[in-house]
């Protein structure tokens, strides 16, 4: 994804079949989504039209949610990490780790 993305790069990003178009106003988005989708058909991949949205003024996005150039983890993430449980046990230390590590 990253390199049939790689002439979108500006305003567009994957994460495995993940894919997020950005753009600072409707007028210009319209024309970037379609880029992209022309892009993918060519490629011979399709996007499943039960799971995209388009024009959204927020969207989560593994465990962030994204608006108006604001990036900010979800508050049900952050609430998982303060409530974590207290541990010795070495793999439940290093998940928390991770967990921590990632935001």
């Amino acid at each position: 994804m990253d390199k049939l993305l790689r002439p979108h790069r500006s305003y567009a990003a994957a994460y495995l079949d993940d894919v997020i178009i950005h753009t600072p106003d409707w007028e210009t988005r319209l024309g970037k989504v379609e880029a992209v989708l022309d892009m993918l058909g060519q490629a011979g991949l399709t996007a499943n039209p039960a799971k995209c949205a388009i024009g959204l003024a927020e969207a989560k996005y593994l465990g962030y949610i994204v608006r108006r150039g604001i990036v900010k983890p979800q508050l049900n993430e952050l609430e998982a990490i303060q409530n974590w449980p207290r541990t010795n046990q070495k793999n439940q230390v290093r998940a928390f780790v991770g967990v921590v590590g990632y935001y």
